[in-house]
């Protein structure tokens, strides 16, 4: 979240994992992410 390069796109989320041993628990945050806009 934060800044946007251009204002006509909708803003962004990054998601940041230490190491590849956190990949599985960032990819369930994208997931939840992504249900939540999906019913909004």
């Amino acid at each position: 979240m934060g800044g946007v390069a251009d204002g006509n796109q909708p803003r962004g989320r990054s998601y940041f994992a230490p190491s590849a041993s956190e990949l599985q628990g960032v990819f369930d945050q994208v997931a939840r992410d992504l249900l939540v806009r999906l019913a909004q």
